[in-house]
């Protein structure tokens, strides 16, 4: 099994000109009606599961967004070991 986390880095403020602009990743009912957005800001993580979970990333529409990303694998314990 597997989750994906996300850590958030950078958002631009210390530098007007920098400013992030969009780049949330967002989160869709399977309709396709309903949206949840996760803006970037430094120190935000964000961990969901990949499967069966629709999402998508926007556009920067000015600055930089840098974050980290990676896999959690794991796997549950059978009971009695």
């Amino acid at each position: 099994m597997g989750s994906f986390l996300k850590l958030y880095l950078s958002d631009g403020k210390e530098d007007e000109s920098k400013r992030l602009v969009g780049g949330a990743t967002t989160f869709w009912s399977r309709d396709e009606r309903r949206r949840l957005d996760v803006h970037p800001k430094p120190g935000r993580v964000l961990i969901f599961q990949h499967r069966g979970l629709y999402h998508s990333g926007d556009q920067v529409l000015q600055g930089v967004k840098y974050t980290m990303r990676s896999d959690i694998l794991y796997k549950p314990e059978t009971q009695g070991k």
